[in-house]
């Protein structure tokens, strides 16, 4: 969400995420500013970038490489991948 310029929409606890929720329902214009920008985003450009297959490399390696520990974890936190 960074990359893409929306970086007031990432959120790191479910506190942040209600309030976050909860600005889009009550306040119209950040509402409509957000559409805007995403409207302005070219996603072909960003998904196709040549990094971001070094990017899936790494997550892929990561996967196959974890991937008995990840099995047995019951958590559904985000993977960061650095």
């Amino acid at each position: 969400m960074k990359k893409l310029e929306l970086g007031e929409l990432v959120v790191k606890t479910p506190t942040e995420y209600s309030q976050l929720t909860l600005k889009f329902i009550g306040d119209r214009h950040f509402y409509e500013s957000m559409q805007d920008k995403v409207r302005q985003i070219d996603l072909q450009n960003i998904a196709f970038q040549p990094m971001n297959g070094q990017y899936f490399k790494k997550v892929i390696a990561f996967l196959i490489q974890n991937h008995d520990r990840l099995k047995s974890e019951s958590s559904k936190k985000a993977i960061r991948i650095s």
